[in-house]
């Protein structure tokens, strides 16, 4: 669990993973110099529940720094990221785990959601993913492209995949970019159930960093004095997990005219990025004199 400011909603997510149906993990919390009381509750926890190791940063890093960190210090043959405002019901481990045990063309598992409000009231339930489940990795890929599910990321992921990836990146919607990396690599099945829950509030990351721009800041603050093409380097991002990817030449080419199509879909935004880009490069160098 990284983890920035988290007060509001720390505890009440902290008590959903310590009452896993499943025992047998490891509660990692890296707390990026937190001046609330995060680190006060997160101490509290960890001493009364030998599961939990918790690390404290002097200074907050970004949250792509701080996502990685976390999986640095995990050492479980299967990982899951933990959003500190997003809790989970009893079963979600043990059914991620069991899945992941039983298919081993699978390199994630997540489950159905549900979106709840600041006081825990349930919104909605998301309807279920695209396609992300298929035999074919360029068709995963393609799917993800067209609708990426987002929650995903928080599902359990083997680490051993993951270790191949770039992970998450200092960009814009690097989250994204692993996520359809991960998919060239194995299948993401979401189990029917909807045992994950995401929290729609004002805090949270999307809503706090509306912009490409702030949202580049978000994920490594070194952005906020940057000309940053957030858009342009999602694109570039896409080529190159591809690249990397275990899949051969003939799926690589057709996942780049996957890549061709999402960059002609999305042109208006990376005329957009490119423009803004400019604009911020010219204003940098005065506002630092």
């Amino acid at each position: 669990m990284p983890v920035f400011n988290g007060e509001p909603y720390l505890s009440d997510t902290i008590e959903s993973i310590l009452a896993q149906s499943l025992r047998q993990f490891e509660l990692i919390i890296s707390d990026n110099g937190s001046t609330d009381d995060t680190e006060q509750i997160c101490r509290q926890y960890a001493s009364k529940d030998s599961r939990m190791r918790y690390f404290r940063q002097p200074v907050n890093r970004g949250a792509a720094w701080n996502y990685n960190h976390v999986f640095e210090l995990a050492r479980a043959p299967y990982f899951k990221w933990a959003a500190h405002d997003d809790p989970i019901e009893p079963p979600f481990l043990i059914e991620c785990v069991s899945e992941l045990d039983r298919d081993p063309s699978a390199v994630a598992i997540f489950t159905a959601v549900k979106r709840i409000d600041e006081e825990g009231r349930v919104i909605s339930i998301k309807p279920p993913a695209m396609r992300t489940d298929n035999a074919s990795a360029v068709d995963r890929f393609e799917a993800t492209l067209v609708s990426v599910p987002f929650e995903a990321v928080f599902g359990v992921i083997r680490s051993d995949v993951l270790r191949q990836t770039a992970l998450i990146g200092n960009y814009a919607n690097s989250d994204e970019v692993l996520l359809r990396e991960l998919a060239l690599h194995g299948r993401l099945v979401q189990l029917p159930a909807p045992l994950f829950h995401s929290r729609d509030h004002r805090g949270n990351s999307v809503q706090s960093h509306p912009s490409p721009t702030q949202r580049a800041a978000w994920f490594d603050p070194r952005n906020a004095n940057r000309a940053v093409f957030p858009i342009c380097w999602e694109a570039v991002e896409y080529l190159r997990c591809v690249g990397r990817s275990p899949v051969g030449t003939a799926d690589k080419l057709s996942c780049y005219v996957h890549v061709a199509r999402w960059v002609k879909w999305n042109a208006g935004r990376i005329v957009k990025d490119v423009r803004r880009g400019l604009r911020q490069a010219r204003l940098t160098p005065a506002t630092a004199a």
